[in-house]
């Protein structure tokens, strides 16, 4: 036998010798119990999950909170009466047109506003979960320059809005998140 063929047949044996390592060991990690563990103890990662405690976010007075109402409806008035809504509560600045028409209905808070957000939407019973600014703003950037919280206006809030009662201030309250963080 010469030295290639042997160099060949080594390199084989080796091939073997690793697929059925790799097979055994696979079977051994997927299928350990507690009488096994001992021998996945060096191919398994911990991972260990800390719960931070509920953290609760304060809310800002609603004044300071400045509001834009943007009619993204074809109802003529329906961003002027959703921000009567808000008007007595909140800085909301006059209403304007969203640049194209017709857009559904949506709240966008800039980070950090978002309990006063869901705080508006409730106030406007509206069922819309607030979003972050979008890249691209249903307003003009002059329009939106300032605002913490842009409210569109869009055609099923538009509908709803005229019948709300809105002799008092929506109130915001106070969220509570828990976070867990992977150590």
């Amino acid at each position: 036998m010469n030295s290639i063929s042997r160099s060949v047949r080594g390199i084989l044996i080796l091939l073997v010798a690793v697929v059925i390592g790799t097979v055994v060991l696979s079977k051994t990690v997927k299928g350990s119990s507690a009488s096994d563990s001992t021998l996945a103890t060096d191919a398994l990662v911990t991972t260990t999950v800390v719960t931070l405690p509920p953290v609760t976010v304060p809310v800002r007075d609603p004044k300071t909170v400045k509001v834009l109402v943007a009619n993204g409806s074809k109802v003529t008035g329906a961003a002027k009466r959703a921000r009567n809504c808000l008007i007595n509560g909140y800085n909301a600045v006059s209403p304007v047109d969203t640049k194209t028409k017709p857009l559904p209905s949506a709240i966008y808070a800039q980070a950090g506003f978002e309990p006063e957000a869901s705080a508006i939407a409730t106030a406007l019973g509206a069922d819309i979960v607030p979003g972050a600014f979008p890249a691209s703003l249903p307003v003009t950037p002059a329009q939106a320059a300032g605002v913490n919280i842009i409210v569109v206006v869009g055609t099923d809030l538009a509908a709803s809005v005229k019948n709300l009662p809105c002799a008092e201030a929506p109130t915001a309250v106070a969220v509570t998140t828990t976070t867990a963080l992977g150590v």
